[in-house]
């Protein structure tokens, strides 16, 4: 169940019902919030700016691509990583775009 708020996730994906009375916070594009139901919800690039739900994970940004991708049925696996292994996992995914993209547009990106 996806649109462009979000993926709720289902299956065998349940997380516990989380505690009563969380306060409302900042959300990040990636963040993982898990509601009442123990069904996580990956927020994507409309989602709203404050939740009331605790956030489980973050799924860093140079994977949103894949699971933008991944269709119903598709099994994911999150795992935990540092905050380096996730830039440096953004950098590879900005260097494959800017090679696929520099043969349509005739332009060079500011770093060179």
């Amino acid at each position: 169940d996806s649109d462009r708020v979000g993926v709720r996730l289902g299956g065998d994906a349940r997380v516990r019902p989380p505690s009563a009375g969380v306060p409302s916070r900042g959300m990040v594009t990636g963040a993982v919030q898990v509601p009442a139901d123990g069904a996580p919800v990956v927020l994507l690039c409309d989602h709203a700016t404050v939740g009331g739900y605790p956030v489980a994970a973050c799924v860093v940004s140079a994977d949103l691509g894949v699971l933008g991708r991944c269709r119903p049925g598709d099994t994911l696996r999150f795992e935990a990583v540092e905050l380096d292994e996730a830039r440096r996992a953004r950098a590879l995914v900005e260097r494959s775009l800017e090679r696929a993209v520099r043969g349509w547009y005739p332009v060079e990106s500011a770093s060179g």
